[in-house]
């Protein structure tokens, strides 16, 4: 699936990709097999024949972050084909919604099959190191909320891998709205019902009562909130695949693991 697009190749937009697909063109190497067939000008021709091999090349050397650069995002659902066994998918909770003011308090990532949470002033440090080992990070809303948090908190200029924004993922595939409308909307797997009710702000009350009454049910509440996001970050991003008529593989049952 995604070697059917061309539209992160300069100089081609949606009209001249459908110009290719009526010319029987859909795929990456149906350049490579008939230049002379593409409906092009010869010196776009030349630049997209350039284009496609950077693309192969890209795929050859398992470049990621090359397709998430340059794929426009309403193409990114490919990529999420393409590597979803290897996708890492992951959520934050804060103190606040301020990135000046508060600060992360849970990450839960599903990585590899098992779900990992890391929790502040017990092992959140070992969140950074996990990333460390992803190949794809996927969230939803990460580029305004969650990204932007993790830099802060962490001091590091940039993510140590690629990473995708399934809101606008979603958006393209016409889901509009949070991540519990969407879920609903697309009758994913439901959270347990202490869950359901369970917010923004609600996360924040719950990591006060931790902190400052030590309940233990709040915090751990809490942690099954972050890794509930989580679950329906996995289960939203096949969904849209399905949707989009590609095939998956069955990926491993997760397993909950702290740290």
């Amino acid at each position: 699936m995604i070697t059917g697009t061309f539209l992160h190749m300069r100089g081609i937009g949606p009209t001249t990709e459908e110009r290719m697909r009526s010319a029987g063109i859909t795929s990456w190497f149906h350049i490579l097999e008939g230049p002379p067939l593409i409906p092009l000008a010869d010196r776009l021709r030349a630049r997209l024949l350039e284009e496609t091999r950077k693309s192969l090349d890209a795929l050859k050397e398992d470049n990621i972050g090359f397709f998430v650069k340059r794929f426009p995002t309403s193409q990114h659902w490919r990529i999420l084909s393409q590597y979803l066994e290897r996708v890492a998918f992951f959520d934050i909770e804060t103190s606040g919604l301020s990135r000046y003011t508060a600060e992360v308090t849970v990450a839960s990532v599903l990585h590899k099959g098992r779900m990992h949470s890391f929790v502040r002033d017990e092992n959140l440090e070992g969140f950074l190191d996990l990333m460390e080992d992803i190949d794809l990070l996927v969230s939803f809303n990460g580029n305004c909320f969650d990204i932007p948090f993790v830099l802060d908190a962490f001091r590091i200029p940039e993510l140590p891998c690629p990473h995708i924004d399934l809101r606008w993922v979603s958006y393209h595939a016409g889901l509009r709205g949070g991540l519990k409308e969407i879920e609903k909307a697309c009758g994913l797997p439901p959270r347990d019902e202490d869950l359901q009710s369970v917010n923004g702000l609600e996360a924040v009350l719950l990591w006060n009562d931790w902190r400052q009454r030590r309940l233990r049910s709040s915090r751990d509440r809490l942690v099954r909130y972050c890794e509930s996001d989580v679950r329906t970050l996995a289960h939203l991003s096949s969904h849209i695949i399905r949707n989009q008529g590609a095939s998956l593989r069955p990926r491993s049952s997760p397993v909950c693991s702290a740290g």
